[in-house]
């Protein structure tokens, strides 16, 4: 072919316009992949997508989600948690998700009683959720448990002497009512025995019941129990114990206070004032350190419970005593303020916990006393403890098929000749070929 100055030149256009579209087709690509997000999930299994059960549940929510990470400044894990929450946006693009540097903002920390850096929230409306395990599993749970709050109410029982959980006087709840409300929980008072407990209750809340229930409101409590109802039962040692519900449960409740004279190094002469400086690693009480106040408490007894788990909470110290209401001592030792109790129920798609809190008083978290020491942290806990619907999803964990290759020894062996022996050869045979060509 004869390339005169005409065919270099048109060789020359024909070179540039190819460049020219290659760089509209780069320049084009980039673009639209600003403007539109295309993700392809390739691994076996979609492992790199939501489950059927999680993309289920988040289309389900009508209300905004949104995720509210604890997070300073580590940009390694904030695109960790950004990474995760996309499979979420993959789903529903409105999610949002917002970073806050715990040392920066303390308030928005106190806020959603942030105790360590590194907390993730997710919240469904007003209600949130705090994320106990960053895994879909985790997550999607308490996606799960934020939804379903929404509608599901905190039932403080009233008709007989109990304290208002929103009044104003010294023996009343209202300090922790309304942070109960700031967190998000909605507080119902309900008269168990003109209304029922509504079917939306979260938790039924029975504290410091003086006078005497109905027998068909006893009926309605146990069946609320039996029924797999959350209960969370504060007792005052001079009002009504309610024997046939503390049976129900196989707890003994004495008609009793607790004495404990270690709080006579802070100044506190009235032994009947009882103080906690340690705590187990219960559920609750396990990351607290400050003290809490106990005014006038009785012991729970839970050596008859046998068909639920328990864990004592609020030991006093070894030095303690149990005196009737007479005054005569009944015991002395060590003895139990309060108990969590669990078991596990199952419906027909999921598995969830009932969670049943008992303390020996009601006194602790009055607007006299809440104020004591860490009383209203121990409140906030307890509430968020028995409140918490521990529903568990079925979220399937997906594992790549491949991880694991399993060959023969005939296999290992074929495998080394060929790669240690026959392949070096044949680069070697190659190479001497060449060479002895280039001779020639």
């Amino acid at each position: 072919m004869k390339i005169d100055a005409r065919t270099r030149w048109f060789n020359r256009a024909q070179n540039g316009v190819t460049v020219l579209l290659l760089l509209a087709v780069v320049i084009g690509l980039a673009v639209l992949s600003v403007r539109f997000d295309v993700t392809a999930d390739w691994t076996a299994g979609a492992r790199g997508s939501l489950s059927e059960s999680s993309q289920t549940l988040v289309r389900d929510i009508d209300e905004p989600i949104r995720f509210v990470a604890f997070i300073g400044d580590e940009p390694a894990l904030r695109e960790r948690v950004d990474r995760i929450v996309d499979r979420y946006r993959q789903v529903e693009s409105e999610i949002e998700l917002e970073f806050i540097d715990p040392d920066l903002e303390p308030q928005r920390s106190r806020e959603f009683g942030v105790t360590q850096a590194g907390e993730i929230f997710v919240q469904v409306g007003d209600q949130r959720e705090a994320v106990d395990r960053f895994t879909e599993a985790g997550i999607t749970n308490a996606l799960a448990r934020a939804a379903r709050a929404s509608d599901r109410f905190v039932v403080f029982a009233q008709g007989h002497g109990e304290p208002d959980p929103m009044g104003q006087a010294n023996h009343d709840l209202g300090q922790l009512g309304q942070q109960l409300q700031d967190q998000g929980l909605q507080i119902q008072r309900v008269n168990i025995a003109r209304d029922g407990i509504p079917d939306n209750t979260a938790v039924l809340v029975i504290a410091g019941s003086r006078g005497e229930w109905l027998p068909g409101e006893m009926d309605r409590v146990r069946r609320h129990v039996a029924d797999g109802g959350h209960l969370l039962w504060l007792v005052d040692p001079y009002g009504n114990l309610m024997p046939e519900l503390a049976d129900k449960l196989g707890l003994g409740l004495p008609e009793a206070t607790v004495k404990d004279e270690t709080g006579q190094a802070l100044g506190i002469d009235d032994p009947s004032m009882v103080l906690i400086f340690n705590y187990g690693d219960d559920s609750v009480t396990e990351p607290m350190e400050a003290v809490t106040l106990f005014p006038h408490v009785t012991m729970v007894d839970a050596s008859g419970v046998d068909d639920w788990d328990r864990q004592p909470i609020l030991s006093t110290s070894r030095d303690a005593w149990l005196v009737d209401l007479d005054g005569q001592r009944l015991g002395s030792g060590r003895f139990d303020l309060g108990m969590l109790m669990t078991r596990n129920l199952e419906d027909e798609d999921m598995e969830r916990e009932q969670r049943v809190a008992v303390v020996g008083s009601t006194a602790f978290l009055s607007n006299a006393f809440i104020g004591n020491g860490a009383n209203l942290e121990l409140g906030q806990r307890l509430f968020n403890w028995v409140s918490a619907d521990p529903v568990t999803l079925s979220v399937p964990v997906r594992s790549a098929p491949d991880r694991q290759l399993d060959l023969s020894r005939n296999a290992y062996t074929a495998i080394g000749v060929l790669f240690l022996m026959i392949l070096p050869g044949l680069f070697l045979a190659a190479g001497l070929w060449v060479w002895w060509r280039r001779r020639r």
